[in-house]
């Protein structure tokens, strides 16, 4: 099975998971992480952008953000998540 196969895999799972955990930050991460592994930039943007200003990995959020529109070359998204 093809790498972007299996990233995409995963994220589905991890997305079964935050569905009954809507709002756990680890799991959005996480998920984020193989959504840009799997080459769904505007995916992950989505769903990295749920996670609240007040959660201690709202940064990391912004970041992992920034990067995903970055490489869907959505310069003024990924200025805005790292202005963050």
């Amino acid at each position: 099975m093809p790498e972007t196969a299996e990233n995409l895999k995963t994220a589905n799972m991890l997305l079964g998971f935050l569905s009954q955990d809507p709002e756990n930050a680890n799991l959005k991460l996480d998920a984020g992480n193989a959504l840009i592994a799997a080459g769904k930039y505007d995916d992950a943007i989505d769903l990295l952008g749920t996670v609240k200003a007040d959660n201690e990995l709202f940064l990391s959020a912004c970041n992992l953000k920034g990067e995903a529109a970055l490489r869907a070359q959505q310069f003024e998204t990924a200025l805005d998540a790292f202005k963050t």
